[in-house]
């Protein structure tokens, strides 16, 4: 079978989002994003009957990553984390990873795309579940009708992620870091009608919406 995902509301600084991706045949499992009441994951880890392997961090933002030492106090495993964000955290086994990395989950793939601009250690994962339909975590890079802050020196990058996500199957459903929106998740396509951010035609477009003025590159 292909690989399930697991939505856990922690509540955390601002309706965090942790998230477990788990492949039903090995039961192996990732933690996505260890943060704010931990023990709700762990519950839910309970319930499934997983077996943790990993944790991968979107990006290390203190609200993503408060609950870390928690978790692996109690899953002593490997972090992945991008090679930026590799200083910014306190792990015994630490993986870095770059764009186009990927992590074999029992019967399963996670695909890992660098995209930059909220910080600059952010990244995306994707991958197959039920039904072949595409999944997205996107972590602070796109939330349901909206996208995380940025800066006037990163917002060229966030621009460019976002370009990357648009490019990606109608189809795809979105998994945000914070629960943001009218939902707490949504396909592409839909976004695409809605989110203000991914309709913005240039770059100067997104400034206006994301900054409030234009930038040069």
């Amino acid at each position: 079978m292909a690989l399930q995902i697991a939505q856990t509301l922690v509540e955390g600084f601002d309706e965090n989002i942790s998230y477990l991706i788990y492949c039903d045949v090995s039961k192996e499992a990732i933690i996505i994003d260890p943060s704010g009441t931990f023990a709700l994951v762990e519950e839910k880890i309970t319930q499934l009957q997983l077996q943790v392997v990993a944790v991968l961090l979107t990006h290390t933002h203190a609200d993503h990553v408060d609950a870390l030492n928690t978790a692996l106090g109690i899953f002593p495993v490997p972090v992945f984390v991008h090679e930026k964000g590799v200083s910014l955290i306190t792990a015994e086994q630490i993986q870095p990873i770059v764009d186009g990395n990927e992590i074999e989950l029992g019967e399963g793939i996670i695909s890992l795309f660098y995209t930059p601009g909220h910080s600059e250690d952010s990244i995306c994962a994707l991958f197959a579940s039920v039904g072949d339909q595409p999944i997205l975590i996107t972590g602070d890079t796109l939330f349901i009708d909206g996208c995380g802050r940025t800066t006037d020196g990163e917002a060229f990058d966030l621009y460019n992620s976002l370009q990357f996500i648009k490019s990606l199957p109608g189809e795809t459903v979105i998994y945000p870091g914070h629960n943001y929106g009218p939902v707490v998740v949504d396909t592409l396509s839909s976004q695409l009608l809605t989110n203000r951010f991914l309709q913005a035609q240039t770059f100067s477009d997104f400034c206006l919406e994301r900054l409030g003025y234009t930038i040069n590159t």
